[in-house]
């Protein structure tokens, strides 16, 4: 993720389902927060960015946050 934060921002991402709905073990509530300004942040939730139980889903992406912009996010396999 590429983004840019004040001081005092802060982002985090939360996984929803094709209705919008959050998916457990992915909701903002669990979410790290994302904070300085940097070139290549990875989202975590709860110290995890283990993504494997989502894979074949369909999933949106919806960005909570302070003080800070997103420029560019994307999705790397192992």
């Amino acid at each position: 993720m590429n983004m840019d934060a004040s001081s005092r921002g802060w982002l985090k991402v939360e996984m929803l389902d094709a209705t919008g709905h959050a998916l457990w073990g992915f909701e903002a509530s669990v979410a790290d927060r994302l904070m300085f300004n940097d070139l290549a942040q990875t989202a975590t939730w709860k110290g995890s960015p283990d993504l494997s139980a989502l894979r074949g889903r369909s999933v949106r992406l919806r960005f909570v946050g302070q003080s800070a912009r997103l420029y560019s996010f994307r999705f790397e396999s192992d």
